[in-house]
């Protein structure tokens, strides 16, 4: 109450095809950063991607077609809580037959040395086997967001040579996105909110050596981790009103700094002080305030009591001791505009005895000597 895992897959094409898989991982340094606190408090992002390519260039005297699309629902998560300060920070996912779509052609087209043509065809468009991830990276020393699908799957070539022999090969798992290091990256908000880009961007695809125009549609919306306690500390009188100040309790470390917490009425109130015919109408609801977590997890102050005039006013014409009692449950917003309730209900007391006031805030007293 107020006063008033990245995956890559380097892969060549020629007439034979051989295919590698290298997984690599990411690390995150140590160094200061003024948005990691904001940035940290996302347990994690959910929404959906997708991603399409089509090119046609020369390999040699051979004509090449290529076309690639991609797409997933997402439900990002972050490994594991992370502490700031930091430089990077990183949420992930599995990309399985579950949530992935995708599909790869290619058609290379080659002058027979009697006339006519030899061609080879790859395609696939079983993606869920073996499957695929996706990462989100926010680099905060560069002030970058990165978005990386990597989505993988078994395929089949099949070539017809300058006789119209035709033959079919099976192939293990090989990439159809961009390398990690060919993923465009975008301005970093300065916290975090609903994330939707498209961006047309030119890469390499490493199966052809084509450089291809590719488009990224990309719609992501972080969550946030909701208190599983709050704890309540005194933090002085404000004349005849005390501050109390709360710090969130997360259940894994998470920072909530950058959020806003608010408080709803939970059940009415009770005023003691009040009379018929007073000129001060009865405290029996919430001011309704709201409130910023700061970077080490804490909100406030809440003042609870009576202000000075009222007290000076109900101790010349009302009946002492008297006082009044609310109900105040909390709530924190998190980065969509969503608000959720966090913890019990609270009771708020403002107390004005004959020669003493009191406030009371989740059980936590605090009463002065006003003579």
């Amino acid at each position: 109450m107020r006063v008033s895992q990245i995956i890559r897959l380097p892969l060549s094409w020629s007439m034979a095809i051989s295919i590698a898989l290298l997984a690599l991982s990411a690390s995150a340094s140590a160094q200061t950063s003024p948005n990691c606190a904001n940035w940290a408090g996302v347990s994690g992002w959910k929404g959906n991607y997708n991603l399409s390519a089509s090119g046609t260039g020369m390999i040699g005297t051979a004509t090449v077609t290529v076309s690639y699309s991609s797409s997933a629902d997402l439900s990002l998560t972050r490994p594991s809580p992370q502490p700031c300060p930091a430089t990077t920070l990183e949420w992930a996912s599995v990309l399985d037959a579950a949530n992935a779509k995708g599909s790869v052609n290619y058609k290379l087209t080659a002058s027979c040395p009697k006339g006519g043509t030899a061609q080879v065809y790859l395609n696939t468009s079983d993606v869920g086997s073996p499957g695929g991830s996706a990462d989100l990276t926010v680099d905060l020393s560069k002030g970058s967001i990165t978005f990386t699908p990597l989505l993988f799957a078994p395929g089949t070539a099949t070539s017809i040579d300058c006789k119209g022999g035709k033959t079919s090969i099976p192939l293990p798992a090989f990439l159809f996105t961009p390398l990690p290091s060919q993923m465009p990256k975008f301005a970093l908000p300065a916290t975090p909110q609903t994330f939707s880009v498209q961006r047309p961007f030119q890469a390499l695809d490493v199966l052809s050596s084509l450089t291809l125009t590719w488009t990224l549609t990309l719609n992501l919306t972080p969550d946030c981790e909701i208190p599983v306690a709050e704890i309540t500390s005194p933090d002085g009188w404000y004349a005849t009103q005390y501050q109390w100040k709360q710090t969130l309790v997360s259940g894994t470390g998470a920072s909530f700094a950058g959020l806003n917490v608010t408080e709803v009425d939970a059940g009415g109130g009770d005023d003691t002080c009040w009379f018929l015919g007073s000129a001060v109408a009865a405290k029996t609801s919430l001011s309704g305030g709201t409130w910023t977590v700061a970077s080490d997890n804490t909100w406030g102050d809440d003042v609870v009591g009576w202000g000075a005039l009222l007290v000076v006013y109900y101790r010349q014409f009302g009946t002492l001791p008297c006082g009044f009692t609310l109900h105040q449950q909390m709530q924190i917003a998190c980065y969509d505009g969503t608000k959720h309730d966090y913890g019990p209900v609270n009771t708020l007391e403002g107390l004005i005895g004959t020669n003493t006031v009191g406030s009371e805030r989740a059980g936590h007293l605090a009463s002065r000597r006003l003579f």
